[in-house]
């Protein structure tokens, strides 16, 4: 089944725990981060918050860094 841009399947959604031990966080830093307009996308629906994995890979891709790449000068 497709999704449409903006929409995920109820079995693509991830709690705020899996999302935290996905990026390798804690559940307080994504807590956070939303709280602050930071860190990856996330759902709300009534107080649940739910995240999915192609959201939080588009955060790490966002938010990578590489070593060595800059030329010294």
């Amino acid at each position: 089944m497709a999704t449409v841009q903006g929409y995920f399947r109820l079995d693509d959604r991830l709690t705020t725990a899996e999302a935290a031990s996905y990026l390798g966080v804690k559940m307080e830093t994504l807590n956070t981060w939303r709280c602050k307009n930071k860190g990856p996308a996330y759902y709300k629906m009534g107080r649940v918050i739910n995240y999915t994995r192609r959201d939080l890979d588009a955060y790490l891709d966002l938010n990578m860094r590489r070593v060595g790449t800059a030329e010294m000068k």
